[in-house]
């Protein structure tokens, strides 16, 4: 008894059960006997049963394993008598050691041991009768038949336990449950014809013109080839009968809209049609009495069959074959529009763009206009007006030259320093100097605010240019496609977890054979569980992106996994006296890697904070957005430019990480010096540069530097290093923490810095690190 108990036990045989409550033991119990006798039933090739063996190793169904081998070990027997039901008795015993000692989860590995202790018995059988040739072709099929039957049982089973919970089924188990309905319903060929009428041709009959009636043609289509494939192996007529079966549900797929009647002829045409074709004679390949029978079950069955046939068919997942030629041509079109968007934003930028040469032109009519109205105004009524700016102008316009570049150095200009020339020929030197001090004034407010509008108007007309570098080189270099038989599978998977999307993107054709899967989930979930559910559809391992939650949906992004792995920290605190940290820092998960990046606005407290917020913020939807890390920050320069109304700037320092190659690319625009930490080994990464929103080209200086299993990326701003005596004192502090833990690692070294200040930190501090691992 306790080795009996052995081999009841679920846990064992590692096999999952849902609770009494979701499933009762009762109806398990039942479903194992029906389902097992039908499968031990099914014979193909005249004497096999495949199938038996199939459910035995598809665990699935009952926590009594007793109870399964005793139906299908007495079924068999029942089916074929003792000396062939040993055949199928023999596999699976031995089935149940090896699960026993070795447990097999995968389904593949199930099913090729299986059919390998399946082909063994077979070929022993074999042995001891009469051994021929066609015994052994025989052996090997059988053993393929009932490979498949446990990869069609493992995705069948499942659904017709959870079938009410389930709100999509994919292509693949739509054929699997159809498949294993037609091996239950061929059972009943053994039952011997009346009037030539089989029970199970009338059934299968009956499932075709239900469908048919109440799903798409395509879906009644694929029902009658598998059932032709059931009724071709067992009557070794297989390529007329499925002919006649596919044709005939195809055809009367045709007449859904005319209700019973029209499927019903349909069908029957159809099965004329085909059988004249393929054997030119009277003889049906399917009987008109057995369609008759089935189509008066067809009139009987109540409307629930049908509502419950047509919810059946609204669950699958089932793609147009033409997806992928009208997702081309989709991509086709939108890559014109946006290409020729992209050209109207680098003509606008034109537009915008004001060169120096124009800005020379500008300015010396401007000069000319100035000379022109300070004349009018002290020698307009003078007597030697026609002397000066007639006979002499050309000495007259020298002299104002020179006065120009005399108040341009001073200011303004003094009487006494007039040039000599001018003094010997102008009568009103005093008034002169006067209006021209005025004008010259009004005229260098003049040129101040127009150089301001050229600067915007620049700066703006920089952005569209970068923008359209950007959209152009993003349409050249990649060639995005979106997969919709992979976000049909995700969504699957998600529903059999219980795990309701809203919607799936899988994005793929990205750079360097990248991807991006973006679920959508209605309400929260367990990421893991979400995680598993990708990675189960891809069949490969996924790494995490971003995480966002919006009206309670929560929108998370997967991107394939790395040779490398990122895990990152912050801790920063506010100049004593300020409530609002003035740094900012961010961290995100990219595609082909991984983005830090830490900021410091000029001085402290709020104003600090929305100039450092807004450059972190930028760039981190840049980046996201795929673009180029030059073009981002000349947008960001530009951008903080036109923001700012005063004498305000941020500085930025930047991270990108190559996850698959182990490589950190720092970008410093005006940033403190970060550091990289092996053991006790610290590489300092410094290299001076100006601060974005000062100058319109933004000075980025950048560097490449190779990391390592354990490498930890220290990213912080000169109120942390500003805190320490010495550069020595700091890069002993980063030596003596410990780098095994990102977020104690930053908390660590700000806490250093904070305790040479006493506790009252001087200005902003914030440490940003990151561990490869």
């Amino acid at each position: 008894m306790q080795k009996l108990n052995f081999l009841t036990s679920a846990k064992a045989l590692r096999l999952n059960f849902p609770s009494a409550k979701e499933f009762s033991p009762h109806r398990d119990e039942i479903l194992t006997v029906i389902f097992g006798a039908l499968c031990s039933f099914s014979t193909v090739f005249g004497s096999c049963i495949p199938f038996c063996a199939s459910f035995y190793a598809s665990g699935e169904f009952s926590q009594n394993t007793v109870l399964k081998f005793l139906t299908l070990a007495v079924s068999a027997v029942m089916s074929l008598g003792f000396k062939q039901g040993i055949k199928y008795i023999a596999p699976m015993l031995i089935f149940t050691a090896v699960n026993l000692t070795f447990p097999l989860k995968r389904t593949s590995a199930k099913a090729g041991v299986m059919s390998s202790l399946l082909l063994l018995s077979g070929v022993a059988a074999a042995y001891f009768d009469s051994f021929l040739l066609y015994d052994l072709v025989l052996c090997v099929t059988e053993a393929f038949v009932a490979f498949v039957g446990v990869f069609v049982l493992d995705k069948a089973l499942p659904l017709i336990k959870e079938y009410k919970k389930r709100t999509a089924v994919s292509q693949d188990e739509f054929v699997c449950i159809t498949a294993f309905f037609a091996v239950c319903v061929f059972a009943f060929s053994r039952i011997p014809p009346v009037f030539g009428i089989r029970l199970s041709n009338i059934l299968c009959i009956l499932l075709i013109l239900v469908t048919d009636k109440s799903g798409e043609m395509g879906i009644g289509a694929a029902i009658g080839v598998i059932c032709g494939v059931a009724g071709g192996m067992n009557n070794f007529n297989l390529s007329a009968t499925v002919g006649a079966f596919a044709f005939s549900s195809m055809v009367a797929g045709f007449f859904k809209n005319y209700g019973k009647i029209g499927v019903s002829l349909g069908f029957i045409l159809a099965n004329t049609v085909i059988t004249i074709f393929l054997n030119s004679s009277g003889e049906v390949l399917i009987s008109i009495y057995e369609i008759l029978a089935a189509v008066l079950l067809l009139f009987a069955l109540p409307n629930k069959v049908f509502d419950a046939a047509y919810a059946f068919s609204g669950k699958i997942s089932a793609a147009d074959v033409n997806e992928k030629a009208r997702a081309a041509q989709f991509k086709t079109v939108v890559k014109s529009k946006i290409y020729a968007m992209a050209m109207s934003l680098e003509h606008l930028a034109n537009m915008y763009f004001t060169s120096e040469k124009v800005s020379a032109d500008l300015e010396k009519k401007d000069l000319i206009a100035f000379f022109d109205t300070a004349s009018k105004k002290v020698c307009a009524d003078c007597s030697m007006r026609f002397n000066c700016w007639q006979h002499n102008y050309q000495t007259t316009y020298q002299h104002m030259l020179k006065m120009f570049s005399i108040a341009k150095l001073n200011g303004k200009i003094l009487e006494k320093q007039l040039p000599d020339g001018f003094k010997e020929t102008c009568v009103r030197q005093e008034e002169f100097c006067t209006a021209f001090n005025n004008m010259y004034e009004l005229f260098s407010m003049s040129k101040f605010w127009k150089g301001k509008i050229v600067e915007s108007k620049n700066a703006a007309a920089m952005q569209l240019k970068d923008l359209s570098k950007i959209i152009k080189s993003t349409l050249d270099t990649t060639d995005i496609a979106i997969d919709p038989s992979t976000q049909s599978e995700i969504k699957v998977a998600l529903d059999k977890r219980g795990i309701s999307s809203k919607y799936v993107w899988a994005v793929t054709g990205m750079k360097n054979d990248n991807f991006e899967i973006t679920v959508c989930l209605k309400g929260n979930a367990e990421i893991s569980a979400v995680k598993e559910s990708v990675e189960e559809v891809l069949c490969k391992k996924v790494r995490l992106g971003r995480i966002l939650s919006d009206n309670g949906d929560m929108m998370i992004k997967f991107y394939p996994s790395m040779k490398y792995s990122v895990t990152s920290a912050s801790a920063s605190i506010p100049k004593d006296g300020e409530e609002i940290c003035g740094d900012a820092c961010v961290s995100v998960p990219l595609c082909g890697g991984h983005m830090l990046a830490v900021s410091d606005g000029m001085g402290s407290g709020e104003n600090a904070s929305n100039m450092s917020t807004s450059a972190v913020s930028l760039l981190k939807r840049f980046f996201e957005a795929g673009f180029d890390a030059g073009a981002a920050l000349n947008i960001i320069n530009s951008a903080l430019m036109l923001k700012s109304n005063s004498e305000i700037f941020a500085t930025l320092d930047l991270c990108a990480v190559d996850m698959e190659r182990g490589i950190a690319h720092f970008i410093k625009v005006g940033g403190s010096a970060s550091y990289i930490k092996n053991g006790k080994n610290v590489e300092k990464v410094e290299f001076s540069s100006l601060p974005v929103g000062i100058l319109m080209n933004v000075e980025k200086k950048a560097c490449v530097k190779n990391l390592n299993r354990q490498s930890a990326v220290i990213m912080l701003t000169d109120g942390v290093s500003d805190a320490f005596e010495s550069e020595e004192k700091l890069i002993s502090a980063i030596k003596d923490a410990d780098g095994s833990d990102a977020k104690e690692l930053a908390q660590t070294i700000l806490k250093s810095a904070l305790n040479k200040q006493n506790g009252a930190p001087k200005d902003d501090m914030t440490v940003l690190c990151a561990l490869v691992s």
